[in-house]
């Protein structure tokens, strides 16, 4: 062989090296992502399930809302007024709802 291809062959090995190096490397970061996946599913099934809870929260508390009588709140001031200022005095309807 003459010496282009010597040098050619040393490139050819050289290349193969930084090869190798950055598959262990690309190797290694494919490993951290899938970690990081993994904790990003369980993170969204935490976030999932907190959810689930506010939202069954939430159509409780709405529920008890709609029940209570004494949160109607232009009923309460209708009755209230008409007991500072008398029968018939209330500027607030009797009949609209919370």
């Amino acid at each position: 062989m003459n010496n282009t291809g010597k040098k050619l062959d040393q490139i050819i090995a050289i290349l193969g090296d930084v090869v190798d190096v950055f598959g262990k490397r690309f190797d290694k970061i494919d490993a951290r992502f899938d970690r990081v996946d993994e904790r990003l599913d369980k993170l969204d099934e935490v976030v999932a399930a907190v959810k689930g809870k506010v939202d069954g929260i939430n159509r409780r508390l709405d529920t008890e809302t709609m029940q209570r009588t004494d949160l109607k709140l232009p009923r309460r001031v209708h009755d209230l007024e008409e007991e500072v200022y008398g029968a018939g005095r209330s500027k607030h309807p009797k009949h609209v709802p919370l």
